[in-house]
């Protein structure tokens, strides 16, 4: 890539661095005995294990509790394997966890708008909060009324926020990377650790072993000179499978703005992006038992950083390089399944400003490994233990010399499932540099009421560790920064019926939240800006959603609505920045409403889309509510192996002129086309 990309120099927005069910019953009881046993004597030598490394604290001790773990696994080859057993299907407690509330989305859902960033995606697929500086800029999401760097972002279950920034940029992540995207609903730090405050997002790389051959390829073409390429190739067969995935995206960016009636409507200047991006995988499955995949996501984006409408000017821009390595094993086998993943993430951000002489280097490295054991001890029991251990590290010069943070953690959890009622117990210790952080504690409780409601409930901890800018950065990083902590509580009541085609759906949910010792930059008495922990934060709030839908022959209808009421408010008072007693979180909406309606007649397809969002307090100034249509068209075509799309967007329909960021706007009416082609050869 160059490194210019228009007559004005390269983009990206200023990172946060310039300031600081089970199968059937087990019919041998003897074989029920005998796992009970081993679970308990697992549970056992685990416990055991931890009271002595919190004894001791040595690194020797750490390292036979990880072994333990591991060890535990191999007790069921002390299983008579001439004993043949039912089946029992054996669950990710984490990613199903019991209580709380999941959007999914799968493989066909994101093949629709393949052509969408996650950011766009959802900020049009869901009602989740997005945060964007506008076009292709930076975009984070909130959630629940928590912070960016208090939703974690997962890929194939591993962390992928910067450690630096505690954040990640969903505008760079393609939607066509992934198979599913699965979203949890408020805190469940016990599953995840740090971070998991307001949710978590899981992004999933899953293969088909029946597929002989799938080829396909996309192109669109939109508004300020915006093209998008993308391809697919997957080849293989019941043991081996290969998947490549590229995506290649440009535009200048330069929509117009209408700063105020009484100044002329200009162009946005030095707003040019360019990103390309590949992820490779290799899938082998040499037997019914054993899953082993290999990832490598390889990615390069350049943006030029436009001026605000308080500004004449801008030259900034920011380039954005990675790569992300993972191997995965999964070993299944009657009722135990055991899964090993490793990763090694290496990220630069490197941003500059000629005219004001800046440039601040990001870049960090980590190390990834996890070790999950589950085993189904009864139909109606199931276990899950888990061992992650991460080694971040960062040679930014901000910090004066390299620093390494290494955190480990352990994870015990236990479901009980019996006709329409589930419950989840889990219990995470973490220690983050050989300190030893308070016990993160889960409960879940689930229980249907009649053919067609869901009870749900649950209680958490919940915690966030520091920064390494907000540990290290010079000057303003503070070593004796406290993790932000506390406890979370929601409760929810689905509903959900099918007569003759008809379907009905309704969730509901309550939420709150205390987090204390709340890390905000802040000046000091040294007369710069400083990492302290210096409020607590109380959140509160309900999301509802009603949908209908329709299905008959060729013919669909669907619609639905959600409405989000969010209070996230300061508990303590602050004289700079000037925070009061009550104030709402910066860029955290109260009120968040959206409209879907989707039809459907023998394959073509028309769907609206209405947002609104209430009034906002960004960091200067008050921002006004508004509200956005989008509409889409859609036909697919299908001849045989054959199959594909056209399609027609069109974003901001009315032609708003509305910021999300303060200074920052948005584009007006704006229209993306294209089509998609795919080749599919599967097995018979």
């Amino acid at each position: 890539m160059g490194r210019r990309l228009s007559r004005n120099k390269p983009e990206y927005l200023p990172v946060q661095n310039r300031k600081p069910a089970f199968g059937r019953k087990v019919n041998s009881n003897s074989a029920f005995d005998h796992s009970r046993v081993l679970a308990l004597r697992c549970v056992y030598i685990l416990l055991k294990a931890i009271v002595e490394v919190g004894l001791k604290h040595t690194r020797k001790n750490i390292i036979t509790l990880l072994i333990t773990l591991v060890a535990c696994t191999g007790l069921q080859a002390q299983f008579d394997t001439t004993l043949v057993l039912p089946e029992m299907q054996v669950l990710e407690l984490r990613a199903n966890a019991i209580g709380t509330e999941k959007i999914l989305f799968d493989k066909g859902q994101l093949e629709e708008r393949s052509f969408f960033s996650l950011a766009d995606f959802l900020n049009q697929e869901s009602n989740i909060y997005v945060k964007s500086y506008g076009g292709n800029s930076l975009s984070s999401v909130s959630i629940q009324g928590a912070s960016a760097a208090q939703t974690l972002i997962l890929w194939n279950g591993l962390p992928i926020q910067s450690p630096t920034l505690g954040q990640l940029d969903l505008a760079l992540i393609p939607n066509n990377f992934s198979e599913e995207v699965n979203i949890q609903l408020g805190g469940n730090s016990s599953s995840w650790g740090s971070g998991a405050i307001g949710g978590s997002i899981n992004l999933k790389n899953e293969v088909d072993y029946n597929q002989n051959l799938e080829l396909s390829y996309g192109a669109s073409l939109g508004s300020y000179s915006n093209l998008i390429q993308q391809g697919k190739i997957q080849l293989g067969n019941a043991k081996f499978q290969s998947v490549s995935r590229v995506n290649y995206q440009r535009g200048t960016n330069d929509f117009l703005i209408s700063p105020d009636p009484a100044v002329p409507d200009y162009r946005q200047s030095n707003a040019a992006f360019v990103q390309a991006g590949i992820l490779q995988s290799f899938h082998y499955r040499p037997n019914a038992n054993h899953d082993i995949a290999v990832f490598a996501w390889i990615q390069q984006s350049e943006k030029e950083i436009p001026p605000t409408i308080t500004q004449r000017n801008s030259e900034a821009f920011q380039e954005d390089a990675f790569y992300r390595l993972m191997a995965n094993w999964k070993y299944t086998k009657n009722k135990h399944q055991l899964k090993t993943s490793f990763g090694h993430f290496r990220e630069k951000q490197n941003y500059e400003d000629p005219l004001i002489d800046l440039s601040a280097l990001n870049k960090f490295q980590s190390l990834l490994a996890e070790f999950d054991y589950r085993l189904s001890i009864h139909p109606r029991h199931q276990l899950q233990l888990s061992s992650t251990t991460v080694l971040n590290t960062s040679d930014n010069e901000a910090y004066g010399k390299k620093q390494m943070q290494n955190r480990s953690a352990l994870l015990a959890a236990y479901s009980y499932q019996f006709k329409r009622l589930a419950l989840q117990l889990s219990i995470r210790e973490e220690w983050v540099n050989n300190e030893f952080l308070l016990p993160v504690p889960y409960m879940g409780w689930q229980q249907g009421i009649g053919q067609n409601f869901t009870f749900k409930l649950k209680v958490s901890r919940e915690f966030r560790l520091p920064t390494l800018n907000d540990l290290y950065w010079i000057p303003g990083g503070n070593k004796d920064l406290m993790p932000e902590s506390g406890w979370s509580q929601e409760l929810g009541l689905n509903y959900s019926q099918e007569v003759d085609g008809h379907k009905w759906s309704l969730a509901h949910s309550f939420f709150n939240r205390n987090i204390r010792n709340w890390i905000m930059w802040a000046p000091s008495n040294q007369a710069f800006w400083e990492a302290q922990n210096i409020n607590k934060v109380w959140s509160l709030g309900t999301m509802s959603k009603v949908g209908y839908s329709y299905t008959r022959d060729k013919f669909s209808v669907a619609t639905d609505l959600s409405f989000n009421y969010t209070r996230s408010i300061f508990q303590e008072a602050l004289r700079f920045p000037r925070i009061a007693v009550g104030d709402q979180l910066l860029y955290t909406p109260v009120f968040q409403g959206m409209a879907n309606f989707r039809l459907n007649i023998v394959g073509f397809e028309l769907r609206y889309q209405h947002q609104i969002v209430g009034q906002t307090q960004g960091a200067n100034d008050e921002i006004p509510q508004f509200h956005v249509g989008n509409v889409h068209f859609s036909h697919p075509f299908d001849q045989g192996n054959l199959s594909g799309k056209i399609f027609l967007t069109i974003n901001n329909i009315f032609n708003q002129n509305y910021v999300i960021v303060e200074r920052r706007p948005m584009p007006g009416t704006n229209v993306l086309f294209g089509m998609h082609i795919n080749f599919k050869n599967n097995k018979r």
